[in-house]
């Protein structure tokens, strides 16, 4: 994929692409854009809707910059049909915004707590319990003030 001027300057961006069915499930093909990587996902439309998705990454980033932590939800299931959800936790270490993938299992946390971002995740690990890295991305937290001005 070749980026525009106009996208290399976004150091964090979270936005749908193309919606398609995906497994049977209607939903939005997506990128999460953290400095110059892009990971991509999928969201259904089961429970939350496009436009749903989109308030939560703009509460999520106030929530960030509020508070030091939040998550970005990408992936959501009626709470009580659901076993995880799909999410990207980030906190603010030293002036940067540190962000991983992660799944919220049903037995560890409330599906319900987790959509009302009514959740409050540990701080991150950047080792598991074997002592290898955790896949964890970082940008600054301007990138996060902008990417919500660009939102207004």
């Amino acid at each position: 994929m070749v980026l525009g001027a106009a996208e290399v300057t976004r150091m964090f961006d979270i936005r749908f692409g193309r919606r398609a069915i995906s497994y049977d499930e209607d939903g939005y093909f997506g990128s999460l854009y953290i400095e110059e990587k892009r990971e991509g996902f999928f969201s259904n439309l089961s429970f939350f809707s496009k436009e749903k998705y989109e308030e939560s990454w703009r509460n999520s980033a106030k929530r960030l910059l509020e508070t030091g932590k939040s998550y970005f939800l990408t992936n959501v299931y009626r709470p009580r049909n659901a076993n995880f959800i799909n999410s990207w936790p980030c906190q603010i270490l030293e002036n940067r915004v540190f962000i991983q993938e992660k799944l919220l299992f049903r037995w560890q946390h409330s599906m319900k707590r987790a959509i009302n971002f009514d959740l409050v995740l540990d701080d991150m690990d950047f080792v598991n319990e074997d002592g290898e890295r955790i896949s964890t991305w970082s940008t600054s937290i301007n990138s996060v003030e902008q990417f919500l001005a660009r939102q207004a």
